[in-house]
């Protein structure tokens, strides 16, 4: 064992909790976009869906940019019985829903609310889960700079407690990062939902019916903690 080691085990210790946070804007979105109908005629819904689909999809791909990802990530196809009276449909039929998802993620944060309405007007029967998010790289600068105000804190607080005391901090035993890091994904859900049915069409009516004019993505905390123990040099008052 080391001089040094030696005159940490007889030195008093400190052991100090450290808490660090960093907080920015999102680099990149997710949404989800639906297309859906229900009809007693399969074949009426199948091919109105597929449609509407292909339109959409043809939509979004004309508004994406490089590096945003368009994917159909959901179909179903499945049978229900008509249950109200008095309604639409006669009771008892027997209605097809068919619908399919398709998913859109990009960085460009500020065109979002275009993008909505683009959709609305290609076809989208419901719109959800706009979430907001960090790409890796930046995900790791604010984890670099969430663990530097942690140390920072916890070494802060060693030095009050030792100045208290009248003595001086005289280095790091150990350091432990509790719980990882924290991201608070922000999620605002913009949802509009119309399923299409024989008697309506087309749900997107431009005179009555608008997007947000805008989504706010506010901004990301990533947060740290750590415990960490350090010794004390001098005489304990």
């Amino acid at each position: 064992m080391t001089e040094e080691n030696k005159n940490q085990n007889k030195e008093p210790r400190v052991d100090v909790h450290g808490r660090g946070a960093s907080s920015t804007k999102p680099d990149y979105f997710s949404i989800h976009f639906d297309v859906s109908m229900e009809h007693p005629d399969d074949d009426i819904c199948y091919e109105k869906v597929s449609k509407n689909a292909e339109k959409l999809l043809n939509a979004l791909k004309g508004w994406a940019a490089e590096n945003d990802m368009i994917r159909t990530t959901s179909f179903s196809f499945s049978h229900y019985m008509y249950s109200e009276r008095r309604a639409k449909w006669p009771y008892g039929t027997q209605i097809a829903e068919v619908s399919t998802t398709i998913y859109v993620e990009s960085g460009r944060i500020d065109d979002i609310a275009g993008l909505i309405t683009l959709a609305r007007k290609s076809g989208a029967s419901e719109i959800s889960d706009v979430t907001f998010r960090l790409t890796d790289s930046l995900r790791k600068a604010e984890r670099e700079k969430a663990l530097a105000a942690a140390a920072e804190a916890a070494r802060f607080d060693a030095e009050v407690i030792a100045k208290s005391f009248r003595m001086s901090v005289g280095g790091l035993v150990s350091v432990d990062i509790c719980n990882g890091f924290d991201h608070d994904t922000y999620s605002d859900r913009y949802y509009k939902s119309d399923m299409l049915c024989c008697d309506k069409p087309s749900f997107y009516d431009p005179e009555e019916d608008t997007a947000p004019d805008f989504i706010d993505a506010g901004e990301i905390k990533t947060s740290a903690y750590i415990d960490a123990v350090f010794y004390l040099t001098g005489n304990l008052v």
